[in-house]
């Protein structure tokens, strides 16, 4: 029987923003319909009008700028590099007493310190009675920093942002490959 704990949740899409993907969509529909009629026109009999030929230009352009903001305001803030995942910070003398505080951390391209986003509650499994790093092979010591992941594994922090940073393990746990991307 497989003990590992399920999946975290999506995160709820925010409404706030739905306004503006509304009129960049529009903005979009726009765009071709003044396109569609600008070769539409070209394919009548009778000659286009130099006038109807700016005129169609001049509409896309602006609806086209509309729609490309629109949807650079929207989806700006939600484009970042690097890759999250949940972990918790704890000591060594206190792994077993607390409930830990899970966190979601952003691990950017090319640093080496990972940076805290938010706080997470993943379904998470009492931690592994370890006293070794399984990544680097070396004892715990009093003074790592180390990580717990919700799997209940335990790593030094720095392994881990190691571990993570490669592209092929794809965010899992590095001995029960339990997924830890958000």
């Amino acid at each position: 029987m497989d003990d590992r704990p399920p999946a975290m949740e999506m995160e709820q899409i925010e409404t706030s923003k739905l306004p503006y993907i509304l009129v960049s969509l529009c903005g979009c529909g726009w765009v071709v319909l003044c396109f569609a009629f600008t070769s539409a026109s070209f394919m009548q009999d009778e000659p286009v009008s130099f006038g109807k030929l700016v005129l169609g230009i001049v509409w896309c352009f602006v609806l086209g700028c509309t729609a490309v903001s629109a949807l650079v305001f929207v989806r700006a803030p939600k484009l970042k590099l690097g890759r999250e995942f949940v972990w918790a910070h704890v000591d060594l003398d206190k792994l077993g007493e607390a409930t830990p505080q899970f966190n979601v951390v952003r691990l950017e391209p090319g640093a080496c310190k990972p940076c805290l986003e938010r706080k997470a509650s993943p379904a998470w499994t009492k931690p592994y009675p370890q006293k070794t790093c399984l990544c680097c092979l070396e004892d715990f010591q009093s003074q790592d920093t180390m990580a717990l992941l919700p799997c209940g594994h335990v790593y030094h922090e720095s392994c881990l942002v190691d571990w993570f940073s490669t592209r092929k393990t794809q965010g899992t746990c590095p001995l029960c490959r339990y997924s830890t991307i958000v």
